[in-house]
């Protein structure tokens, strides 16, 4: 997209697969940025790329998507960015930073990338690193300049060939990349707050609306690793049962909300 997006008309390309052949370049590029727009890439399968597989400015969340023998997975410019619940396999590099921007990268399996990102010198930025798991992976920045980066619970192997066998279900090899957890994971209760590592071990929320939205009612439910309840608060407000995840609000008033989340977990 180049022209004519109304200003601050939200984006959400959600549930695709987008291109099966090594000559496409680029699948998602949006070049208009807005400081009053979120743009929303979630659950999409990008199989292969020469060039970035996402490529856009602003304020986005990138979610829950599986990226396969890409250049680079993101290229992020003057970002607002959050990073989280995806899988990447066998990349030269996840992500590319263009200008000043806030990137938080969080509970995403890498497997088998040359570098995890490229950092703009000419615009410091802020980089979080949280609760991911980097396999054969090296974990290195380009181009850092004044740009701060924080890392903390993330299982880093640079190792080839790497023990996958105590991190995932079967053996990751070539295209049979299952990447989810074995049961007795070195990965499994290792994040911040004792939740998995990596793209399965957060928090989901489904059904939710749009960052920005004219709806003025949540209708979504809440999951989690071996999840037994949950709660929910909406702003300051009191915290909430979620019976079985579900979570129901309505007649809320027009303005920004922040919704929290909370689960019990068999542990």
């Amino acid at each position: 997209s180049r022209d004519g997006w109304l200003t601050g008309f939200p984006i959400l390309i959600e549930g695709n697969t987008l291109g099966a052949e090594l000559e496409a370049k680029t699948f998602i590029h949006i070049e208009q940025p807005s400081t009053d727009r979120v743009i929303e890439i979630r659950t999409n399968v990008f199989p292969a790329t020469l060039g970035n597989a996402i490529r856009v400015p602003g304020k986005s969340l990138i979610n829950g998507n599986r990226f396969d023998f890409t250049a680079t997975a993101l290229s992020l410019i003057d970002a607002e960015t959050i990073v989280s619940r995806n899988r990447f396999s066998n990349l030269s590099k996840i992500f590319e930073v263009n200008g000043p921007s806030s990137i938080r990268f969080e509970h995403n399996t890498t497997f088998r990338a040359s570098l995890i990102g490229q950092l703009d010198p000419a615009g410091p930025s802020q980089i979080t690193l949280t609760n991911n798991i980097f396999a054969e992976t090296d974990q290195s920045f380009l181009d850092l300049a004044e740009s701060e980066i924080t890392a903390s619970h993330n299982q880093v192997s640079t190792d080839f060939p790497f023990d996958s066998e105590a991190t995932f279900v079967t053996a990751v090899t070539g295209l049979t990349n299952d990447l989810s957890l074995a049961t007795h994971s070195v990965a499994r209760h290792a994040g911040l707050h004792g939740q998995d590592l990596g793209a399965t071990g957060s928090i989901t929320l489904d059904g939710h609306p749009l960052a920005i939205t004219p709806s003025r009612r949540i209708s979504g439910t809440v999951t989690g690793p071996g999840m037994v309840s949950a709660r929910y608060q909406l702003d300051d407000q009191a915290w909430m049962e979620a019976p079985g995840g579900g979570i129901e609000i309505a007649n809320i008033r027009e303005g920004a909300h922040t919704l929290r989340v909370m689960i019990t977990d068999v542990g």
